[in-house]
């Protein structure tokens, strides 16, 4: 009995040495691992753009989606991970090793003991470094092909396969040392030679392709845990040499400063390149786990350095945290101040579109809600376009849009001036099916469908970090709604660099047009957004408005109306009572509809659309008890009770005239009511779909599953507004 507890008191204690090694000192690459499971597995944008690296292979068999072929960003984000772990390993074995520190104390005297510590200096470095990369498998794998992804558990799930390879190949790597070293490289090559095959072959094998990457990621892990094994083995065979140190030998600072800085300063540079380089890929995946990197390889210096000091000038940490303290105290937030000019295209700028037909008695608000919003409006409104031949936007009086549905509202209106001067409704019948409206939704695709949020966060994370230096992340989403309409539709017409009373029917004369045509005066556009100092409305409109200097561009009053809180900096505006800050219509009120409200001169017998590109508070909602963070929640909560006081003002005006409200929804749960009779198996469904989130990236499986509430969308409208459509 005695021997028994003896062996659970030594059993514990290496329980206990464990825990200290890998709490104790390796506190820094455990946080960072804690930031990249909540950064990667949990963000809802995070997953969606996750999501978006899985679409070749996901969307390759749908003959009616345009999945993209570019398969390099999952091959970018796999490198990139590999990094990461790389730098937690690196940065937990220096923790553990370095100015000779051991890590237990003189009573581990015992050789078994000291044994013990060897393993446990050794293998939780590694051990980290595998999470690491597991962790970034595990989400990827749970954005990508998991239909219950927004679970709780699904990234820890997701981990148990890649773990227990990774498992099984230590293993198997000490009872066969020989072949150790070849156990992953022939399989993992071989896998390869068949994704290889599979792309260029042809051949249609349900999921194959699919189950080959992975199947490859998987493995990921297990092979980089093999690497870290034998690594001195494999750097022998291929230089021919072999290192001087143990795993386990103590360090000197100086003999690794030169190493661990030029690591952060690698991964810092990354960053500036990204924030910089021309737009070419999705690259916001990439960004995460080498910010991480960063801050690992910066702050394991730092904490190195700061650990000297500490020990010889009494009260240097509490200087450092009074000092940061001060500095967050007088810090105040930078402003931004975008331009987008750009110089004329050729030609005249001229007065064309259509000859007046139709009374304008449609208004429009379209609510906020990132991206999603604003394609789910564009959508819609074009394809309301399309089924009327052009009816739809001559109609148009007044159009009001908050933060993404005002994104939503100038692209429909530049589309819609574009389809004009290009006569795209002649000989067109109401009623009909168009073949256009593919070709109309393609050209919406085209613009938003795009990653607006790359350089975003590639900038918020270095340029925006330094201080006394103007945020840049705004000019760099206006410059990706410019960079995207240019690549989809070319610098001629109305584009995001037009002054801004260009939506309301003045464009520029197109080379493909011979003849100009009269253009009666074209709809009234708001754009809201929020004062800061005064958390009062600030609209920028067509027919004048709220003054802000100069008149601002297209994309730059979007801007202004969609600066989302951290994404975009509170930009600056100069009025004739001196400079106010302006943050995202949607503080004031998310749905547009206070602006159409008060504005008036609502004419009789007028149709309000009330278009929500949201998820609905609907039968498919989700319950109190998913929430998780109240202060987010009654944020969200009281911004909708704003929206909600705004439309019901906006009813009773429309009502009061005469006229008819028509609330336009984005409501999966409605959409497939009639294929899913059952609300439980429904909303389970509706749930498992994919529904962007709030942000600027929308992957295009996202788009694929919004299209049925789309039509259904733009078909409820025609039919509660006859004569329209036909």
């Amino acid at each position: 009995m005695t021997a028994f507890f003896n062996r659970c008191r030594a059993a514990w204690k290496r329980v206990l040495l464990w825990i200290y090694v890998l709490i104790g000192r390796c506190w820094l690459p455990v946080f960072v691992l804690g930031a990249e499971l909540y950064a990667l597995g949990y963000l809802p944008q995070a997953r969606e753009v996750l999501f978006g690296l899985f679409e070749p292979f996901v969307y390759s068999r749908s003959p009616d989606f345009q999945a993209p072929s570019q398969k390099l960003p999952l091959l970018l984000f796999s490198v990139v991970g590999v990094v990461l772990a790389l730098a937690v390993w690196y940065a937990a074995r220096l923790l553990c090793t370095i100015d000779k520190r051991h890590v237990i104390g003189p009573r581990m005297a015992t050789e078994q003991e000291r044994r013990a510590q060897v393993r446990a200096v050794i293998w939780v470095p590694r051990w980290l470094g595998t999470v690491s990369l597991v962790v970034c498998v595990a989400t990827l794998l749970t954005a990508g092909i998991s239909p219950g992804g927004h679970s709780k558990f699904s990234p820890i799930i997701f981990s148990i396969c890649p773990l227990a390879i990774a498992m099984f190949a230590q293993v198997l790597d000490a009872r066969a040392r020989r072949i150790g070293i070849w156990v992953f490289p022939i399989p993992v090559g071989c896998i390869l030679l068949l994704e290889v095959w599979l792309e260029w072959s042809g051949v249609e094998i349900t999921g194959a392709e699919l189950g080959v990457v992975a199947l490859l990621l998987c493995l990921l892990p297990a092979a980089f845990h093999l690497f870290l094994i034998r690594r001195r083995d494999i750097l022998r065979a291929m230089f021919r040499s072999t290192p001087v140190s143990a795993p386990e030998a103590p360090r000197e600072l100086g003999d690794v400063q030169g190493v661990v800085g030029a690591l952060g300063a690698t991964s810092v540079g990354l960053i500036f390149v990204l924030a910089w380089w021309p737009h070419t890929i999705e690259a916001t995946p990439d960004i995460i786990p080498l910010f991480l990197s960063a801050c690992l390889m910066t702050g394991l210096l730092g904490s190195m350095y700061f650990s000297r000091l500490v020990r010889w000038t009494p009260g240097i940490g509490w200087s450092a945290l009074l000092a940061l303290a001060l500095v967050l105290m007088l810090a105040r937030e930078p402003l931004g101040s975008e331009r987008l000019r750009v110089a004329s295209p050729s030609g005249t700028i001229i007065v064309t579109g259509h000859s007046a037909t139709h009374d304008r008695d449609i208004l429009v608000n379209s609510h906020g809600g990132g991206l999603r919003a604003a394609y789910f409006t564009a959508s819609v409104m074009t394809r309301l376009d399309e089924f009327s031949c052009g009816q739809f936007g001559e109609r148009l009086k007044t159009l009001s849009g908050a933060s993404g549905g005002s994104l939503g509202v100038a692209t429909y209106l530049m589309l819609h001036q574009r389809h004009e001067l290009k006569h795209a409704w002649n000989g067109c019948v109401p009623g009909r099916f168009q073949k256009t409206v593919a070709a109309s939704q393609a050209q919406v695709d085209a613009v938003l469908l795009d990653d607006f949020l790359s350089p975003v966060l590639a900038n918020l994370l270095s340029t925006d970090l330094l201080p006394a230096v103007s945020p840049h992340r705004g000019q760099a989403l206006l410059d990706g709604w410019q960079r995207a309409w240019v690549n989809a539709m070319g610098r001629e017409g109305t584009n995001f660099a037009s002054p801004l009373p260009d939506l309301a029917g003045v464009s520029r004369k197109s080379n493909e047009v011979e003849r100009p045509l009269t253009l009666r005066d074209g709809p009234v556009v708001l754009l809201n957004a929020t004062v800061v100092e005064t958390g009062q409305r600030f609209t920028f409109s067509t027919d004048g408005g709220d003054v802000c200097g100069e008149i601002p561009s297209i994309g730059e009053a979007v801007l202004h109306s969609a600066r989302f809180p951290l994404v975009s900096p509170p930009g600056a505006c100069t009025t004739a009572a001196g400079q106010i800050e302006l943050v995202d219509g949607g503080y004031n009120d998310n749905s547009g509809a206070a602006a159409l409200a008060e504005r008036g001169g609502i004419p009789q017998g007028a149709i309000w659309l009330d278009v929500d590109g949201n998820p609905p508070d609907g039968e498919c909602a989700d319950t109190a008890e998913n929430r998780e963070w109240s202060a987010p929640s009654t944020l969200f909560a009281a911004r909708r009770a704003h929206a909600l006081e705004a439309e019901s003002m906006m009813r009773r005006e429309v009502l009061r005239a005469g006229g008819k409200a028509v609330e336009v929804t984005f409501s999966l749960d409605k959409t497939f009511a009639s294929t899913i009779p059952n609300v439980k198996d429904r909303c389970s469904f509706v749930r498992k779909m994919r529904s962007a989130p709030l942000g600027w990236y929308i992957a295009r499986g996202t788009a694929w599953d919004m299209q049925s509430s789309i039509l259904d969308a733009a078909v409820g409208v025609c039919n509660k507004m006859p004569g329209l459509c036909g």
